[in-house]
């Protein structure tokens, strides 16, 4: 199976070991900005995206979330 964002191989899931890295630390941390800054899912993901702090791989991740991802928000706990 391919990564969905580069095409490379996909050792599990829909991306490859760099992009499900860059996907897991999304994840991870926008719990910390959702409690810092009130932003939803979509708005944290566009503020990855823009930002040129944010490494390629996580900007690429975040993209792609942006435009095709179906949910509308992640599991807030």
């Amino acid at each position: 199976m391919k990564c969905k964002i580069c095409q490379r191989e996909a050792e599990e899931g829909d991306f490859c070991s760099l992009h499900a890295t860059a996907y897991d630390n999304i994840v991870k941390k926008y719990e910390v900005w959702r409690r810092a800054l009130k932003i939803s899912w979509k708005e944290y993901l566009r503020e990855i995206a823009q930002n040129s702090l944010t490494g390629e791989w996580a900007r690429e991740t975040a993209r792609y979330l942006l435009n095709n991802e179906e949910k509308q928000d992640v599991k807030q706990s």
